[in-house]
């Protein structure tokens, strides 16, 4: 019983598991990436240029452009492709969402009074509503998959907030 223990904990060990929510993010969108880049091609679609992909409310994949009936018939050909893609976007927006969260909490601790707290709320708020807003939107280019919600939410960092409070100060003085 203590060597099949044993064996089965050294099997766990040798895989190769996420060890966190974003690294099987980054996993789960750089091999969609691959898979739709291959797929794409064989399907005689053009990768060499961007390929813009919106999972719309019914949860089809759209997409504008010259390719863009080929493309959509492409996700209605191969449902599971589609649901990949509709599951990568998802989890994306949840990593854009939980960043903006990480931010409200961070910046509502050096909120120390209500009018502080009041435009920290407003931001998130902002924030959270642009999140949605982005959710669904993947591009394609180059072989790598990007999130519109992710990217916006990366684009929250703290130096950026310095620079655009920095460049209204300028504007107002």
């Amino acid at each position: 019983m203590v060597a099949a223990q044993g064996a089965g904990s050294a099997a766990l060990a040798s895989l190769d598991l996420p060890k966190s929510f974003d690294e099987l993010l980054l996993r789960r969108t750089e091999a969609l990436a691959q898979k739709l880049t291959q797929n794409f091609a064989d399907a005689g679609i053009d990768v060499d240029s961007k390929i813009a992909l919106q999972v719309d409310s019914s949860g089809r994949i759209r997409t504008d452009g010259p390719q863009k009936e080929r493309i959509e018939q492409f996700f209605r050909d191969n449902p599971e492709i589609a649901k990949e893609v509709r599951d990568v976007a998802s989890l994306n927006t949840m990593k854009a969402a939980a960043e903006a969260l990480r931010r409200y909490n961070e910046e509502m601790k050096s909120a120390h009074d209500k009018d502080s707290q009041s435009a920290v709320r407003d931001r998130y708020t902002t924030r959270s509503l642009r999140i949605q807003e982005l959710s669904g939107s993947l591009t394609l280019e180059d072989g790598k998959l990007t999130s519109a919600a992710v990217e916006y939410a990366d684009s929250l960092s703290p130096a950026d907030d310095k620079a655009r409070s920095r460049n209204q100060t300028d504007v107002l003085t």
